[in-house]
């Protein structure tokens, strides 16, 4: 999938290629180019937990972003990810790795937060 500027693409989900998606979790992933050492940022709903962590970054040199999604069609969670190499920033969307499956449609419509 190529993204030209102001180009809007949907977002298919890995498992039943709806793009009826919400997105959930988002993993940020900081380091220095090279540094094996870093930070990985969770935002999941109204929690924020930062650690010195790399595990699950979708690039293997620089920084990278991981936003699970859940399909409202299936119920199951796809990955979209984020990454940098040489330059190059790639974006990739794929079935959930284990760490994300145990995320559900229901836990995505009981938002934790009061909206006003």
């Amino acid at each position: 999938m190529a993204i030209t500027k102001n180009e809007n693409q949907l977002v298919h989900c890995a498992h039943c290629n709806s793009a009826r998606l919400h997105q959930r979790t988002v993993d940020i992933y900081n380091r220095v180019e090279g540094d094996r050492a870093g930070y990985r940022t969770t935002v999941d709903f109204d929690r924020v937990n930062t650690v010195n962590s790399q595990a699950g970054n979708p690039s293997p040199r620089r920084q990278g972003l991981v936003i699970a999604l859940i399909c409202e069609d299936c119920s199951q969670v796809s990955v979209m990810t984020v990454a940098q190499q040489k330059g190059c920033t790639f974006l990739n969307v794929d079935k959930a790795p284990e760490q994300y499956r145990h995320l559900s449609d229901s836990q995505m419509l009981d938002y934790p937060l009061e909206r006003t």
